[in-house]
């Protein structure tokens, strides 16, 4: 059987790009040919350390949601709904990169290609994995592997991590539903009733898309082609893989550093006052001010400090249809925003957990 390795990633700064290089690095023991895959140039070092780069400028970012939300919530106790963050718009710049490296290696007479994410780094303990996992697919006549997590608000509801996976190109290029905007993405979507929840909300999340399309696959075959590797503890904030155990994900992404992650204000469902959310999702504790007017008048300004997973909620005074919004954080303003009423997230009438999200319950700070 012949692999290759491919590495998907957009090392747009020189810090991504050191990144990328480290990633690099840390596959080279396995004497495996590898493939970038980005959506932006790339210097001549880091293409010299691969075998192919395949270059597309075409960085799809979706701007027109349709009616689907850009954004994920969650309840807790003894409070309404705290935002989370963002879905993110580059669902499309991904799906073309895995189908232009897969495309490639395809070309190349490849049978297996081992997909990674370049802000991902290897231990040496770990790299035996990509040998043993080759044998295990030819062995057990499957084409594919990939780890999935639960949701454990609706058990039977699994969805793809794509931070690594490993499979046949030419069975993934068959088998996966490959867009080139969010027309078609959505389009799908709705087609297929794609969601995280059991039907009851669809999901615009390549996770969930992913595994919409190989475990229908699954579905249907005598033996199921696709092997599914359950995470047993991974959320969206601890990255962990069975197959590489001492593998570091993500590292572009560091969610435990990022003290503007869950602040944000919205209107309640129950009422639709306006509200504000303060959620500290890094691993150590905080002191924030945050400073609200309206048209030019303060109505809100409060300090408050929170431990790790706390979350600050306070309801506002009803303005003159304006808000603006400042948070601090030992005295930096880290968040500084204009709302008018269109602008603030109004809660639909579902209110779902996204998929990721069952993190310890969070405690509410006194206000």
């Amino acid at each position: 059987m012949s692999d290759i390795i491919l590495i998907g990633a957009y090392p747009n700064t020189p810090e991504k790009e050191q990144q990328v290089m480290e990633c690099v690095k840390s596959l080279k023991c396995t004497d495996k040919e590898i493939i970038l895959a980005t959506h932006c140039p790339i210097s001549l070092e880091l293409q010299k350390m691969v075998d192919y780069f395949v270059y597309d400028s075409d960085n799809y970012l979706i701007t027109d949601w349709e009616e689907f939300s850009t954004w994920y919530w969650y309840k807790q106790t003894g409070l309404y709904f705290a935002y989370i963050i963002n879905v993110g718009d580059h669902q499309i710049a991904n799906i073309t990169n895995h189908r232009n490296g897969l495309s490639l290696a395809k070309s190349l007479g490849k049978d297996l290609v081992y997909y990674i994410e370049g802000d991902s780094l290897f231990d040496d303990s770990d790299l035996h994995k990509f040998d043993y996992i080759k044998d295990f697919l030819e062995q057990h006549n499957k084409k594919a592997y990939f780890e999935v997590e639960r949701n454990y608000r609706w058990p039977n509801t699994f969805n793809c991590k794509l931070e690594i996976f490993v499979g046949n190109p030419d069975f993934l290029l068959r088998t996966l539903g490959w867009v080139d905007n969010s027309k078609d993405y959505f389009k799908n979507i709705r087609e297929r009733n794609i969601s995280d929840s059991d039907g009851e909300t669809l999901s615009t999340a390549m996770e969930c898309y992913y595994y919409d399309y190989l475990s229908e696959k699954n579905s249907v075959a005598r033996k199921p082609p696709v092997e599914f590797s359950l995470l047993e503890h991974s959320t969206s904030f601890n990255y962990e893989s069975n197959l590489f155990p001492n593998l570091k994900m993500n590292l572009n992404n560091q969610w435990n550093d990022d003290v503007e992650l869950g602040n944000n204000i919205f209107f309640k469902k129950e009422n639709y006052k306006p509200a504000i959310i303060s959620a500290n999702k890094t691993k150590e504790g905080q002191e924030y001010e945050v400073l609200v007017e309206s048209s030019g008048k303060e109505i809100l300004y409060e300090t408050y400090s929170l431990l790790p997973n706390q979350v600050f909620f306070k309801e506002l005074p009803i303005g003159n249809g304006s808000y603006e919004v400042k948070f601090k954080n030992k005295g930096h303003i880290f968040l500084e925003k204009n709302y008018t009423k269109e602008d603030i997230v109004t809660l639909d009438n579902n209110n779902q957990l996204p998929w990721w999200s069952h993190d310890e319950p969070a405690s509410l700070a006194a206000v």
